[in-house]
């Protein structure tokens, strides 16, 4: 497999064959829809592997608490939507936290 620049990461082994690898107008356009998250990354005891994160943490405002959405079954970090200017799922979690002064991870 191709290794990645990714998220201020290089050299990242994703398993993910180069033809169907997001292109980076598609990630940027993530970055949109998300509120312009944070990219982090933690290494794993596993092999040593790094798992990305994402943070939204309200800008200019006190954080009055911390949500962690750790995906699972029909749910992740990176599904959401807009539709004629409304945004749908995690889009519209992210935003309606920030408003309330609450960091997501």
């Amino acid at each position: 497999m191709p290794l990645y620049d990714l998220w201020g990461s290089s050299d990242l082994d994703i398993e993910i064959a180069k033809d169907v690898f997001p292109i980076e107008e598609w990630l940027k356009d993530q970055d949109d829809l998300f509120d312009q998250p944070e990219h982090g990354w933690f290494e794993s005891v596993y092999q040593k592997k790094k798992l990305h994160y994402r943070k939204n943490v309200p800008a200019g405002k006190k954080v009055k608490a911390v949500v962690v959405w750790h995906h699972g079954i029909c749910g992740q970090s990176g599904f959401g939507m807009k539709i004629a200017d409304r945004y749908t799922d995690q889009a519209l979690r992210i935003r309606r936290f920030g408003e309330e002064g609450i960091a997501v991870y």
